[in-house]
């Protein structure tokens, strides 16, 4: 074995436990985004359900499917707001 290939085998080596690693992080960040929106989503809809059934709206879907639509709207507004004009 030549000290070039010994070189390659172990930069090789070194590549592959790299990798590994940013897999690794890769898919913590992954589980951390897949949460982000599944908080996302819960807030909005838990709320729209506990005001459809505070309003006495019954069984009308369509009350409540406007409800969640308008939680999921004013949410990105205030998102779009927070960021362009943030605590100052």
């Amino acid at each position: 074995m030549t000290i070039t290939s010994s070189r390659n085998l172990l930069i090789n080596q070194i590549y592959k436990q790299q990798c590994n690693a940013l897999r690794s992080v890769i898919g913590y960040a992954m589980c951390g985004r897949m949460q982000q929106v599944a908080l996302m989503l819960g807030g909005p809809i838990g709320a729209s359900f506990i005001i459809h059934s505070s309003v006495c709206a019954g069984s009308d879907h369509a009350a409540l499917a406007k409800l969640i639509s308008i939680s999921f709207f004013m949410s990105g507004l205030c998102t779009i707001l927070q960021v362009t004009f943030g605590v100052r």
